[in-house]
């Protein structure tokens, strides 16, 4: 296919081919060594900064995504949420 797409002779696809699977076999696909760790706190409180300018603006739409990560964040700190617990406390 890149042979077509690109115009480029079969062996030349063959080895673009191979040069990209041997970066990504040599890709850890995680953090480098230099990039810091995500810290909870901190993004809670930027989802919190966010939530509050959309309140501020109206922005009607971003409003639930913006309140469904922070309680993503919280459960990542160990909080449980008050919806979780309430339907064990009915008797149906």
């Amino acid at each position: 296919m890149i042979q077509a797409k690109f115009g480029v002779s079969r062996s030349t696809a063959y080895d673009d081919l191979r040069i990209a699977q041997a970066e990504v076999d040599a890709s850890d696909d995680g953090l480098a060594s230099d990039e810091p760790t995500v810290c909870p706190e901190t993004l809670q409180a930027q989802l919190v900064h966010s939530l509050d300018k959309a309140f501020a603006t109206d922005s009607f739409k971003e409003i639930p995504k913006l309140i469904k990560a922070l309680d993503e964040v919280k459960r990542w700190q160990g909080y449980a949420l008050q919806a979780e617990g309430a339907s064990d406390h009915l008797n149906c």
